[in-house]
């Protein structure tokens, strides 16, 4: 991955994070774009059709508002971890490693972050989801992969193909955030160590180098690690929306 491809990943997720974050008020956020804004807004629909006592609906009102909590932290945990790991890379240079010090605390902090915040965020949607698509009260993005794998349900096909699919590939984003087959990334910087960044050169004439994250057999690019992690979560999210969305109206596309 060369230095123009880092930038252009570097780019797109700032300018989608951002389309979220900044809005010409300071006191609202664009909801829009968040996840759940469609649920929200059929939430009447969804209690009738699942038969959801109200104390069921006033809980999921309330997973909503926590899991958009979350998913702004893991958005800004991100911004300020390619702001900080740009910074180090101005002030120091990037002839060689440059997160030294207070710059390498700096990125781990936000990058840490990003991971705690993304796994608490699916832990508090995953109530949501087991609410509504297997009628079960489940609190664990982990125990929920497990049920969906381990279900007959030919309506969580789909979904199951794609957890099936992230942990089949080399660099997942699932196992970064969940304990499912192996011990993951978000379990060992919890109870074990830190994250392991090391600068390698783009390729061997390349007398600059850059961040990449290093964990049990994999060198990633920093860019491409927070791509697949936040391409990963939003893309299940939106596959469980609309399998819920399928449920409730299983003639209609989403």
């Amino acid at each position: 991955m060369d230095f123009k491809e880092r930038q252009k990943i570097r780019n797109k997720i700032i300018s989608e994070i951002n389309s979220v974050l900044i809005n010409e008020s300071p006191f609202e956020i664009n909801k829009e774009t968040l996840p759940f804004f469609q649920m929200e807004k059929s939430l009447m629909d969804i209690s009738k059709s699942f038969k959801l006592e109200n104390i069921n609906s006033i809980i999921i009102i309330d997973k909503i508002e926590n899991s958009r909590r979350k998913i702004l932290m893991f958005y800004k945990a991100i911004i300020n971890t390619l702001n900080e790991e740009e910074i180090a890379r101005i002030e120091v240079g990037n002839q060689w490693d440059p997160l030294i010090g207070i710059y390498e605390n700096n990125v781990l902090y936000n990058l840490e972050a990003m991971i705690l915040f993304a796994r608490s965020f699916l832990d508090i949607s995953t109530y949501i989801f087991s609410t509504l698509l297997i009628n079960k009260r489940v609190d664990s993005f982990r125990k929920f992969c497990l049920k969906i794998l381990n279900s007959d349900d030919s309506a969580l096909s789909s979904l199951k193909i794609m957890i099936l699919n992230e942990l089949n590939s080399g660099e997942s984003w699932i196992t970064t955030l969940a304990s499912i087959e192996t011990r993951s990334l978000r379990d060992k910087i919890a109870h074990q160590t830190v994250i392991k960044l090391r600068y390698y050169p783009i390729n061997e004439i390349s007398d600059k180098e850059y961040c990449y994250v290093v964990y049990d057999d994999f060198q990633i690019p920093l860019e491409r690690f927070i791509e697949k992690v936040f391409n990963g979560l939003n893309n299940f999210i939106h596959a469980c929306e609309d399998l819920i969305f399928k449920k409730i109206s299983p003639s209609e596309d989403v």
